[in-house]
């Protein structure tokens, strides 16, 4: 806590020069309406819109992205673990990639970075505690200027562990993420960007002692069950980015614009007294012969540059643009996995139209290296109808084309993957009754992935994924419900397997306490079809197409309460509270359990001025 106070009591100081804005009265009521942000995607099309913090409840009682986007992940129990998606997503941008992808829940997006501009200084403070899980948010922006905004963003949450720990190392995720941008305009120019930081720390456990043999659970973690590896084993992943777009308009409305991006991404691996036969069997290599440490340190360096025009054409507004890209790996360790700087060249565009309410659009983007190295993304948006079709080429991940950490090597003359995803979106609604109906395909060749931890394979075939179901909602007065089901088929169950059907529900009422609070209360809940899922290896922070265990098929359920307060939002979430009514828990993972039930409160706060 001693560091929370450090930062809040940095962020209360106020910086010279601020530029709050009074009206003619002297006096202006500020508020979340006063204070708003734009994303560079919208400036980079030329769409004219902002928005303001979000101060709803209809989301606020979630407690983490795994809840947040209805249980579609295979994780390791915990918030901030490993894990890996049932829906196959677009890949992390093209180019030479690490292709280490299992912390991409927690990890920084710059598309999704807020740009803001503030008519007096504005701090948001967020905190949660429960389950296992504590998490504080943070963040303050100001104007510097009329036309300079400055914002700075921290989040930071732990995650306990469950079983096998002592009470002086009971942490399992300690979680670091933060950004610093600005905002900046001036006649012609304008500025935006951002360093952002993302330090993540697993600390490696191989699931429950022969955890992987249980076919039911005893109800106390901790008192009965030990981790399979011992303590100090952790795998780390850490980020320095910096991203800036400018523009400056020409004549004729024509912009040119700038894009750059320089990033320094680490992975890490520690294991202090690699000894025995028993974390060579979690981590599925050879026993050693003999006490000695174990760990890697790859480094992915990138510089990408990208210039071109923008602008209106006939109602349609364009890019143009060439693309640089170099990338350098280092592994301090193993100096015949280092690639030095490695050059690609891109040309792409994009064609967009906005229909007149600027919230339809049409969009057609491209970018092209190579015919190994593309990609084409087209969607449309048009109230409430979405379609979109995607294909893209990139080559396989460096960690699979040469690894090495002194136990593993990997070196293997690997095909691009080449994934295509085809995604359709039908709102219907008659009075109070809403039906979304959704399809997803998506198609994978030359998917790469680990058949075993020594053995990098590519599956040459197509992987073919169908996702067919939708969301029917009931909304009245005090009631709201809905239902979210999906059938999900893969061709190939070894390689990617997915759980038959995924089912969440949400119930929800509202009631008007003391005729001043408006009060919100609701269950949620989260089933997965029992399926075979990946196991996970520690050593490579990585899923292996190794099955054996039946994971899923426990329903979760959740029931909170949520309600506002002043200026800011309270909610109570009692996790998993069906636990020991027929069910102890539920394996997430070969080995691995989900968070038992638990009591949640999550709090937060707007200041103003």
């Amino acid at each position: 806590m001693g560091m929370y106070r450090k930062i809040f009591s940095l962020l209360c100081l106020a910086l010279p020069g601020t530029a709050q804005v009074l009206d003619d009265t002297t006096r202006q009521v500020y508020s979340n309406a006063t204070v708003e942000f734009v994303y560079e995607k919208d400036v980079l099309r030329n769409i004219q819109r902002s928005f303001h913090p979000d101060t709803s409840l209809r989301y606020y009682h979630y407690s983490s992205p795994l809840r947040r986007s209805g249980w579609v992940y295979q994780d390791l129990g915990n918030v901030g673990t490993s894990a890996r998606p049932f829906y196959f997503q677009k890949f992390n941008g093209i180019g030479n990639q690490m292709g280490l992808e299992s912390n991409l829940m927690y990890a920084p997006d710059p598309e999704n970075i807020k740009y803001y501009n503030t008519r007096s200084p504005y701090t948001y403070l967020g905190y949660q505690m429960g389950g296992g899980h504590t998490q504080f948010e943070i963040t303050h922006s100001q104007n510097i200027r009329p036309n300079w905004n400055v914002t700075l963003n921290i989040l930071k949450f732990n995650s306990e562990k469950q079983y096998g720990f002592q009470r002086s190392e009971e942490v399992l995720v300690n979680h670091w993420k933060y950004d610093v941008s600005t905002n900046y305009t001036k006649g012609k120019y304008k500025l935006l960007a951002a360093f952002y930081h993302f330090n993540h720390k697993q600390f490696e456990q191989g699931g429950i002692s022969g955890g992987d043999t249980l076919s039911r659970l005893e109800p106390k973690y901790a008192r009965n069950y030990d981790a399979a590896l011992k303590n100090g084993v952790f795998s780390r992943e850490r980020w320095n980015n910096l991203h800036l777009y400018q523009q400056f308009v020409l004549k004729n409305s024509i912009q040119a614009f700038h894009i750059l991006d320089y990033e320094r991404k680490t992975y890490g691996f520690f294991d202090p007294a690699f000894t025995d036969s028993t974390s060579a069997m979690v981590y599925g290599i050879p026993a050693p012969a003999e006490v000695d440490t174990l760990n890697y340190h790859y480094r992915l360096q990138s510089i990408s540059n990208r210039i071109g025009f923008k602008g209106y054409f006939k109602g349609f507004n364009y890019q143009v643009y060439a693309k640089s890209r170099f990338y350098k790996l280092n592994n301090s360790g193993f100096p015949t996995s280092t690639l030095n700087w490695k050059p690609e060249f891109y040309l792409g565009g994009l064609l967009g139209y906005v229909f007149p309410d600027s919230t339809n659009t049409l969009d057609l983007r491209a970018e092209m290296e190579s015919p190994k190295n593309y990609l084409i993304d087209a969607t449309l948006f048009y109230k409430g109808f979405e379609i979109g079709f995607y294909n893209s080429a990139r080559p396989a991940g460096l960690f699979y084309q040469r690894f090495q950490n002194g136990i593993l090597q990997y070196r293997n003359d690997l095909e691009s993957e080449n994934a295509k995803i085809l995604s359709v979106k039908l709102p219907v609604n008659v009075g109070s009754f809403g039906f979304v109906p959704e399809l997803r395909w998506s198609s994978v060749k030359n998917y790469t992935y680990l058949a075993t931890v020594p053995e990098v394979a590519q599956k040459k075939s197509d992987l073919n994924m169908i996702h067919i179901g939708g969301q029917m909602a009931y909304r009245s007065k005090n009631f709201e419900g809905t239902y979210r089901i999906f059938y999900n088929s893969s061709s190939d169950k070894e390689v990617y397997p997915i759980p038959q059907f995924t089912h969440h529900a949400n119930l929800e009422f509202n009631f008007l306490y003391a005729k001043v609070l408006r009060i919100y209360t609701g269950l949620d809940i989260y089933l997965q079809s029992k399926y075979q899922g990946l196991y996970y290896s520690p050593l490579v922070n990585q899923f292996i197409a190794k099955q054996g265990q039946e994971t899923g098929g426990v329903p979760i359920a959740d029931l909170y309460l949520k309600f506002p307060i002043s200026k800011g939002r309270i909610a109570l979430n009692w996790q998993f509270l069906n636990k020991g009514w027929g069910w102890n828990g539920v394996f997430t993972t070969p080995g691995y359990v989900g968070q038992p039930g638990a009591l949640l409160i999550k709090i937060d706060w707007p200041l103003f001025d």
